[in-house]
C-alpha cells in the first residue's frame, strides 16, 4: 500500500536493515576461503549497498527540505562524520600498527584508505593489499560531499532532480559499457566512481519516486528473485561478470527489494540475525578483510577468523559507532525539534 509523500516517513525501518545485512553476509562470503569464494557475490553485495546508501541519503535529505524548506549541509557533512570516520580511523589505526613495521602495508596505502582515494588508486592500478576493500567506502564518501549539493540545487524541481538521476545512470552505464569495449581494464572499469555512480543514482531515482508517492509495494516474490539473483551470482565468473554486469542489473534488484521490505518486511527480514547483521554492517565491513589477511599471515584457521570479525565489529558498535552516534544525537537535537528533525536524527543516520 503506498503512502503519500506527505504522510509517508522513513524512520527506522529493519526491513532495511536485514537487506544490509544480506549485502555484508556476499561480501564476507566472497573473501572467506570456505563459505563461498569466487564469482562475483562480493560484487553483488556491494552494488546492494550502494544502492540502500543512495535511497537512504537522498531520502533523508528531501525530508528535511520538505519540512524546512531548506537543507543545512554542515548538519549533514557533520552526521557523515560522526558516523563514519571513529571506526574507520579505529580500524586503520590498529592495521598500520601491525603491518606497517612489519612490511606488508605502506603508509601510503594506509592514507588512501583514510582519505577516501582508495577507489581512485585502485582504478590507476594501484594496489592497497588487505585494505582494497575500501574503496567502496571512498566512493560512498565521494558520494556523499557532491550529491547533496545537487539535491539542494534541484530540491524544489523534483522532476528536474528525477531527470538528474535518471541521466546519471545513463551516462555512468555508457561509460562503463564504452570502456569495456574499448578494453579500459577491469580496475579502471570497476573501482573508478565514475563508472559505479549507476548503482548509487539508482537508489537516490528511487528515493525521489518514494518522496513523492510514486511507488508501490511490490509483492514478496520480488524479494525472492532477487536474493536467487545474489545467491547466484557467487557462479558467475569472468571479469567481464563483475565489473559490467553485476553493476548494471543487482542495483536494479535491490531497488525492488528495498521496495518490497520498506512496509511490512516478512519476520525474518526484520527480526533475528539479519538485521542485526545489518546495524553492524560497516563494522563487519571494515573489519573482516584485515582479520581474513591477519589470521591467513598467522597460519590461523579461518573458522577463527569467522568468529573473530562479528566480535569485532560488535565491539566496534559498542565502544566506537554508538557513542559518536549518541553524541549526534545530544549536538543536534535542540531544544525543541519538531517531530520531523527528532525523527531523522533519532534513525542514526
Amino acid at each position: 500500500m503506498t503512502q503519500d509523500a506527505v504522510g509517508w516517513r522513513l524512520g527506522r525501518r529493519p526491513g532495511l536493515d536485514g537487506l544490509r545485512g544480506i549485502a555484508v553476509v556476499c561480501v564476507i562470503g566472497f573473501h572467506s576461503p570456505v563459505i563461498a569464494p569466487g564469482g562475483a557475490l562480493g560484487a553483488a553485495g556491494v552494488s546492494v549497498f550502494f544502492a540502500l546508501s543512495g535511497f537512504l541519503i537522498t531520502l533523508l535529505l528531501l525530508e528535511e527540505h520538505g519540512d524546512t524548506g531548506s537543507i543545512n549541509l554542515v548538519r549533514f557533512y557533520r552526521n557523515r562524520a560522526l558516523r563514519l570516520f571513529p571506526a574507520l580511523t579505529a580500524m586503520l589505526v590498529f592495521v598500520a600498527a601491525l603491518m606497517v613495521p612489519a612490511g606488508f602495508l605502506g603508509v601510503g596505502q594506509v592514507a588512501a584508505a583514510g582519505l577516501y582515494v582508495a577507489n581512485i588508486v585502485e582504478a590507476s592500478g594501484g594496489d592497497l593489499g588487505m585494505l582494497v576493500h575500501t574503496w567502496s567506502l571512498a566512493t560512498e564518501e565521494q558520494f556523499y560531499l557532491l550529491w547533496p549539493l545537487v539535491v539542494v540545487f534541484l530540491a524544489r524541481r523534483r522532476r528536474a532532480l528525477l531527470v538528474a538521476c535518471v541521466v546519471g545512470i545513463g551516462v555512468s552505464t555508457a561509460l562503463r559499457v564504452l570502456l569495456w569495449l574499448s578494453d579500459g581494464g577491469f580496475s579502471r572499469i570497476y573501482y573508478a566512481p565514475d563508472t559505479q555512480a549507476s548503482g548509487l543514482l539508482v537508489g537516490c531515482l528511487l528515493a525521489v519516486l518514494v518522496h513523492r508517492g510514486w511507488w508501490r509495494r511490490l509483492p514478496t516474490w520480488t524479494l525472492g528473485v532477487g536474493l536467487a539473483a545474489l545467491l547466484g551470482s557467487r557462479y558467475l565468473v569472468g571479469t567481464d561478470v563483475v565489473s559490467v554486469l553485476i553493476p548494471a542489473v543487482i542495483p536494479w534488484l535491490a531497488a525492488a527489494m528495498i521496495c518490497c521490505v520498506l512496509e511490512q518486511p516478512p519476520r525474518w527480514l526484520a527480526v533475528g540475525p539479519l538485521p542485526y547483521l545489518g546495524r553492524r554492517s560497516y563494522g563487519l565491513y571494515l573489519w573482516h578483510l584485515p582479520i581474513f589477511a591477519i589470521c591467513a599471515g598467522l597460519s590461523v584457521p579461518h573458522w577463527v577468523a569467522l568468529l573473530t570479525s562479528p566480535v569485532v565489529a560488535e565491539l566496534s558498535w559498542r565502544f566506537i559507532e554508538e557513542p559518536f552516534l549518541a553524541l549526534k544525537r545530544r549536538s543536534l537535537i535542540p531544544a525543541h525539534p519538531t517531530p520531523s528533525l527528532r525523527r531523522r536524527v533519532e534513525a542514526g543516520r
